[in-house]
């Protein structure tokens, strides 16, 4: 039995996308988004989204095109 931590999960998440793993580019994103494991970051969930972006996945365009929305709309 191994006792779930976030803060682990996020560590290896992490060193993953580092490394260029397209699934972790996603976790970390979503981590970030969420405040899972760190601490919560628009700015750095939406950098990861844009990477993840541009590797191809259809889940970070549409989350890009809601940042960009709350950017453009939301806080000034």
């Amino acid at each position: 039995y191994v006792k779930k931590s976030k803060k682990k999960a996020f560590y290896w998440y992490l060193r993953a996308a580092n490394e260029g793993n397209s699934a972790s580019i996603l976790k970390v994103a979503q981590c970030y988004e969420k405040g899972r494991g760190t601490k919560q970051s628009d700015f750095e969930a939406a950098k990861w989204y844009r990477i993840a972006e541009e590797q191809g996945s259809e889940y970070a365009k549409e989350k890009m095109a809601w940042y960009n929305l709350f950017h453009f709309f939301g806080k000034h």
